[in-house]
């Protein structure tokens, strides 16, 4: 197999790059900080514009598109070298609007550029059993196919730059709207003397029973808030969120209050622990007590 470039080594980028070096690629990575680079045990490159001199295909896994544009630009960026010939591939959740740009730039620099936001967790990618959604051109979607069949289940090909993004964006005010009344729901079962693992258990069987539950259920009846993925990003993707929504000239009704709940994650410092921590927020408000303060 070909030698993959990994960009990013976070908790999602560097399963993404585990995972494929299981499934049998040479991996070549950059990551700003080189101590990661030591203890996942990749070989590095210096600059990612020497990451691309080496490999055909790069794969792009970083906090939001403000990363993104630092690893594109500058003289030791992606673009600073003619990428005729290479595929970048980004799993970023992105703004909408800054996604497009980036196939621009690519382009213009002789590569070609696949969006493909991941629907899944950490836990779920290093099983390969994500869904991926995935914008560019059709040609360079069958080009990346294989590589991507590495890490997921399902690819949903959703044609032109930007609407892979959008429907991360949506599919993530979906995630983080039902995380949040799961927690309130859990509250007021509380509150009536069912014990948290137990209104899990009766959700289950009735309206409550969904991919979220599953997955949220027991972390929000026993607090635990040491998940994956941050109250942080999510509160990132739903502004992310509320930019595509203006751009569309549409006004949301649930959105604003689901964005303002995770906003209060950061009020709380709980903004780095797993968004479950919106239990937190919801318990503070739904007491009557006054906003921000310490940690619950």
């Amino acid at each position: 197999m070909a030698r993959i470039g990994c960009v990013g080594l976070g908790q999602l980028g560097g399963t993404m790059a585990r995972r494929l070096r299981e499934a049998g690629h040479e991996i070549l990575v950059w990551n700003r900080s080189p101590a990661r680079v030591a203890e996942l045990g990749f070989p590095g490159a210096a600059t990612p514009r020497e990451l691309a001199q080496a490999v055909e295909k790069v794969v792009i896994c970083l906090r939001d598109s403000g990363a993104v544009a630092q690893v594109l630009a500058g003289p030791t960026g992606l673009l600073a070298r003619d990428l005729a010939g290479r595929l970048l591939v980004d799993f970023t959740t992105h703004d909408s609007q800054q996604v497009v740009r980036f196939h621009e730039e690519v382009a213009a620099a002789g590569g070609r550029y696949l969006e493909t936001p991941v629907a899944g967790s950490v836990e779920q990618l290093a099983q390969g059993q994500v869904a991926l959604f995935v914008s560019g051109s059709k040609a360079d979607h069958e080009r990346g196919r294989a590589l991507l069949a590495d890490l997921a289940t399902d690819q949903f090909f959703l044609g032109p730059a930007g609407r892979a993004t959008a429907m991360k964006l949506v599919n993530n005010l979906v995630l983080g709207g039902f995380t949040a009344i799961l927690a309130e729901a859990l509250l007021l079962a509380q509150g009536a003397g069912v014990s948290g693992p137990e209104a899990v258990r009766l959700l289950a069987r009735g309206a409550g029973d969904s991919v979220v539950l599953t997955a949220m259920g027991q972390g929000l009846a026993a607090g635990d808030f040491s998940g994956t993925f941050s109250a942080a990003l999510l509160h990132k993707d739903l502004t992310c969120l509320a930019r595509l929504a203006a751009a569309q000239g549409q006004t949301p009704c649930c959105a604003p209050l689901v964005t303002d709940l995770y906003e209060g994650c950061r009020e709380l410092g709980l903004e780095g622990k797993d968004f479950g921590a919106v239990l937190a927020v919801l318990r503070q408000r739904m007491e009557g007590l006054p906003r921000g303060g310490k940690n619950l």
